[in-house]
């Protein structure tokens, strides 16, 4: 389920217009794989601030078990990663240093957890199943989705940096990778998965609690939020649609 589109931008620049392409490449293949599953919700372009810090989160998985950002990165021509994990790229032919996505990727994901987890109160209401297992234990993971059209030297890479290196065609393969997400069965026949779940109620809380963080931020991008929902509008009360919408804008 998309959760919040992408929004469009003018870029100016070949720079900032090459990114945006990244971003809609990776954008079109978590579409595909992920619109109509209800138990996995994407946002897009996601924008967060806990204590001071913010993050913009290129895309953000929140799924039955946990959470995953990604973050896009164009790249044209080689590109290294070395023992340390610092990363470097060829340019007309000369090489130079470059920041890790990585390590932004993961700065990204540790507000996005201070977030949730600062913060159960707003969320969670009267739901048993967070308020025993907390938001802190569930599984937060990250991904580098890198253009397609680059070449990637990762055999000197540490392994764990190796592992989240992921080539765009290929990202909605590693999402489902880390997800790990069962058949449809009821928890008692999920004998050898012990991970703690979200259902639908709580998916869609969650969803909308981040969804009201980012419009504090970003009130002018209402128009890419797509309700969280467990059951569609159609079968809701007119009353009830308005009162979740208006939830979504005000986080309460």
């Amino acid at each position: 389920m998309i959760v919040k589109d992408k929004k469009q931008k003018a870029a100016t620049g070949l720079r900032q217009q090459a990114g945006d392409r990244q971003e809609q490449d990776v954008a079109f293949y978590l579409r595909r794989a992920f619109k109509d599953d209800d138990r996995v919700r994407v946002f897009h372009d996601l924008q967060l601030c806990y204590d001071g810090e913010y993050a913009q989160i290129d895309h953000l998985i929140v799924y039955t078990f946990g959470f995953i950002v990604i973050e896009s990165k164009s790249i044209k021509g080689e590109v290294r990663v070395n023992a340390q994990a610092e990363w470097s790229r060829s340019y007309r032919q000369q090489w130079q240093g470059m920041p890790s996505p990585v390590k932004q990727a993961e700065l990204q994901l540790r507000i996005l957890q201070d977030v949730l987890t600062n913060n159960d109160s707003k969320m969670i209401g009267k739901i048993l199943g967070i308020i025993q297992q907390g938001l802190g234990g569930r599984k937060y993971h990250m991904l580098c989705a890198i253009s397609s059209d680059s070449i990637i030297d990762r055999s000197n890479a540490p392994k764990e940096v190796a592992a989240k290196l992921v080539k765009t065609e290929f990202i909605a393969d590693a999402v489902k990778d880390l997800m790990r997400l069962p058949k449809y069965l009821p928890n008692v026949l999920r004998v050898y998965d012990s991970r703690p779940d979200f259902s639908s109620e709580e998916l869609d809380s969650i969803c909308n609690f981040l969804l009201a963080e980012h419009l504090r931020l970003r009130p002018d991008e209402q128009e890419l939020v797509h309700l969280a929902k467990s059951q569609p509008k159609s079968s809701m009360r007119e009353s009830d649609i308005h009162t979740m919408d208006a939830r979504i804008v005000t986080g309460k």
